[in-house]
Order: C-alpha cells, then sequence, then structure tokens
C-alpha cells in the first residue's frame, strides 16, 4: 500500500509525497536545487498531471509521460515572454496548438518537432495575418497573406517567399496605378507570365520580370 514520506536524494535534491515499495508513486513533490515539480509519479518518474517550475525560467503545467511532456500543456518561457498551450510529444511543440511572443505575435495552427509544420495562422501584432501552409517554420505551399495596407496576395509559397502561380490585388490607398496582378511569381515579384489590371482600367498581359 501507498505511504506518505520524505526522500532526500542529495543536500539539494528531495521527493516528498506517495511511496510504494520505496518509489515515487501517487502525487508528490519534487525540489531540485530552485526547480520545483507537484503532480503525479507511477514508478518513480514523472506521469499524468503535473506542473514543473525550472529555475524560474520555463513553467510548464500540463501532462507528462516518463518526465517528458507528453499530451495537452501550457508552457512558458519567462525571460522570451514567450507562451504556447496545445499538444505536446517527447517535450516538443507538436500538434495543435497557440504560441504567443512579447510582442503579441501569434500563431495557431499545427506543430511538429517545435516548428511550424501544417495549416496555420501567423499574426503580426495588429499589422499582417498569414493564413496558409507552413513547413519548418517557413510559409511553402498555399497561403493568403493579408498586409497592414490592406493589400492581399493569395497564391503559392515557396522557403517563406511568393513563388508560384499567385494573386496580388493592390492596397486601394496605394500610390501605384495597380489593380491586381494574376500570374507567375519568383522571389517575391512578378515573374513569368501574367496578367496586370490597371486602376484606370487598361490591361497588360504577357511575359513579367522583377515586377515589371
Amino acid at each position: 500500500s501507498l505511504i506518505y514520506g520524505r526522500v532526500y536524494i542529495n543536500e539539494e535534491s528531495y521527493y516528498e509525497g506517495n511511496l510504494y515499495q520505496n518509489t515515487f508513486n501517487g502525487y508528490g513533490k519534487f525540489i531540485k536545487g530552485d526547480s520545483e515539480y507537484n503532480g503525479y509519479f507511477v514508478n518513480g518518474y514523472k506521469n499524468g498531471k503535473g506542473s514543473l517550475n525550472y529555475n524560474n525560467k520555463i513553467i510548464y503545467d500540463g501532462e507528462f509521460n516518463n518526465d517528458l511532456f507528453e499530451g495537452h500543456g501550457y508552457i512558458k518561457w519567462v525571460n522570451l515572454q514567450i507562451e504556447y498551450i496545445g499538444e505536446f510529444k517527447s517535450s516538443m511543440l507538436h500538434g495543435e496548438g497557440e504560441l504567443t511572443t512579447l510582442r503579441g505575435n501569434k500563431y495557431i495552427g499545427t506543430f511538429q518537432g517545435n516548428e511550424f509544420n501544417g495549416q496555420g495562422t501567423f499574426y503580426w501584432g495588429m499589422t499582417r495575418i498569414f493564413k496558409g501552409n507552413y513547413k519548418d517554420n517557413k510559409k511553402h505551399g498555399q497561403g493568403k497573406l493579408i498586409c497592414k495596407d490592406g493589400s492581399i496576395y493569395e497564391g503559392e509559397f515557396k522557403d517563406n517567399k511568393k513563388q508560384g502561380q499567385g494573386k496580388m490585388i493592390y492596397a486601394k490607398a496605394s500610390p501605384y496605378d495597380y489593380d491586381y496582378y494574376e500570374g507567375q511569381f519568383k522571389e517575391e515579384k512578378a515573374n513569368g507570365q501574367g496578367k496586370m489590371v490597371y486602376k484606370s482600367g487598361r490591361i497588360y498581359e504577357g511575359q513579367f520580370k522583377d515586377g515589371r
């Protein structure tokens, strides 16, 4: 049966809580230096619900599996002022989640191996929004980018850049005569076959190079 006790590991580490056959089992507290864990143990490992404060630098509250963050949880990197709530796997951000930074930037979507991978939406404060596909933290594949001035790009991205087939609708307040461009992009600019429609009503259809 379970007993309650305190076990000293060394001068700065001890466990206090439920024990079974001299092993941490059930609910307990583990102190190691400036780090503290409060939660459940199975056979000496953190398993189930718990909260970990690591030297006041990393705070985690959520599910554990054999000492690793696994399942649903919340983590805050105190010095960086970055917060994440969502799914974890092997102590990495993995699955659906929401990441927020000090500057108010926010990503909501799919993570894989600590990086944006799959469908997601990124908000740069109140200035820009991207909704689409990510690969290794970069915009890659189909997506839609809405800028602060009201201009909108919808189409293909590669390695964080507009590349492939897409459509750029220019802001109404833009000083340029452009209404929209539809066609091929390369390195963020109109390159290849495309069509430019001007605010004046003029239309040019043909080959473009570096936006012209």
